[in-house]
Order: structure tokens, then sequence, then C-alpha cells
């Protein structure tokens, strides 16, 4: 703790001229809503023959989305960090 990996994480990847990076930092407030306003920052909602797709504001640019502290959303009743079963989806389902 307290080293300084983070920091140095972020300004490497900030440094890379076609990845724009999307930092969360996760808390017991986090929500699937919060994190869908963080990535309308950086991205637009498509509608596709596939689906609902966010594509970067930036075409030439690739999202890196980079999340801090991941394990401390709420638990809800069944056991499951709702914000990170939502990013679990919209990866599996592209």
């Amino acid at each position: 703790p307290g080293s300084g990996k983070t920091m140095s994480l972020m300004s490497t990847l900030k440094a890379l001229p076609h990845f724009e990076l999307v930092s969360l930092n996760f808390s017991s407030g986090t929500t699937p809503g919060i994190l869908l306003q963080a990535l309308q920052l950086y991205c637009e909602v498509v509608k596709t023959p596939q689906g609902l797709v966010l594509r970067p504001l930036q075409p030439s640019k690739w999202i890196i989305v980079f999340c801090d502290e991941c394990n401390l959303p709420e638990e809800d009743r069944y056991g499951t960090q709702r914000v990170l079963m939502f990013m679990r989806q919209m990866t599996e389902q592209n």
C-alpha cells in the first residue's frame, strides 16, 4: 500500500496514443448505473443488429477500463456484487 502502483500504471496507460483510459475507483456504493455514467463520458451507445454496443467517441482509439478497488462494491442478498456481474455481462455479450 502507498507505493504508487496505481499512479504508475495509470500514467503509463494514459501515455499510449491509441488508447483512452477510463479509470473507475470502486466503493461500497458503486452501482451499474454509476458505471454506465462513467462509460458514457467516453463512449456512445449504438444500436446494431447484434444489439446495443458501446463505441468509443473517438473512433481512432480503443477504450481501456481500469478498475481500482473492485472488491469493495456491496454484495446483494444473493452474495453477488451487481456492478461486477454487470461488467462481466457486458464483456461476455460483447
